[in-house]
């Protein structure tokens, strides 16, 4: 249930894109300026980070590292740290985060690094933290300022979101539902399912305190909201539906919440979800089932 960094509308064009760049550095080795060479490299980084290819991108990642400087160098950091994330080492990953928010000058390489930090904060037992919510408050506000000088509304609703994620999973539900109120504000008339994708951590905030009827009602307004020509938001669907049935089986409605329960048992064996929301979704269907 939160923002990262995600690689999307790739498709078989990572591939493709791969052969692009390697092909353009061996044809220019040694034509072509140390930052352009770099930022190929990069570039392959994340195609290879976004294919699964996790050893080869870590090699591209870490040359831009050692041979960079500056916002590219930062810029290739921030991908290694969503590399060790990838590879299951959150500690790591956090690490990585913490060190760009303390150092990095570039103001989109702090807030991404703001966005990802906020997100593993939303379950810190991952990386052996224990969550201080007066650290994670000043980097949320250190992300908003940012935001507001780049005029950056979809930064915002992400930062926004894994706020009022960790908002929630530490009990603080009415400010969770203030946050998820200001992204309902931004995204109603202008982003279908971003409102949708709000509606829905509506739901889980009401889970969570127990008005399992206004979770429900949230829930209802998520899913029909909801534009899966949007294959991105196919997991964040999907998820709303899980809780949604959650919601029904708390409320006494158990056949319907069984009969959704197995529809979105069969649907994510079809789908290539992302690794995250897969994991939130069976651990949803197996509470459904107790």
């Amino acid at each position: 249930m939160y923002y990262r960094i995600a690689f999307s509308g790739f498709d078989d064009n990572a591939k493709l894109g791969i052969m692009d760049g390697e092909y353009i550095l061996e044809k220019f080795r040694g034509k072509m300026d140390l930052e352009t060479e770099l930022k190929i490299i990069n570039i392959l980084g994340i195609l290879n980070l976004y294919l699964g290819n996790l050893n080869q991108a870590e090699y591209c990642l870490k040359e831009v590292v050692n041979r960079g400087e500056g916002v590219i160098r930062d810029i290739a950091i921030l991908n290694l740290g969503f590399l060790e994330g990838r590879k299951g080492n959150p500690k790591a990953e956090y690490e990585i985060y913490k060190g760009l928010i303390e150092k990095s000058t570039d103001r989109r390489v702090l807030f991404a690094a703001l966005r990802n930090i906020l997100a593993l904060y939303g379950d810190p037992s991952k990386f052996g933290a224990k969550l201080d919510l007066e650290e994670v408050m000043e980097y949320f506000n250190k992300g908003i300022k940012i935001l507001r000088e780049v005029k950056d509304r979809n930064g915002e609703l992400e930062l926004r979101y894994n706020f009022a994620v960790i908002l929630a999973n530490t009990g603080n539900y009415h400010d969770a539902i203030k946050q998820i109120n200001e992204m309902v504000k931004i995204t109603k008339d202008i982003n279908r399912n971003k409102y949708a994708d709000a509606m829905g951590l509506l739901g889980y905030v009401y889970l969570g305190m127990g008005d399992h009827e206004k979770a429900i009602q949230s829930f209802e307004e998520a899913l029909i909201s909801f534009d899966l020509r949007d294959k991105n938001f196919e997991g964040r669907y999907y998820m709303a539906k899980a809780y949604y049935a959650l919601a029904l089986a708390k409320y006494g409605k158990v056949d319907e919440a069984k009969l959704i329960i197995e529809d979105v048992n069969r649907k994510i064996g079809e789908l290539n979800l992302r690794p995250d929301h897969e994991e939130v979704i069976k651990d949803t269907i197996e509470e459904v089932k107790l």
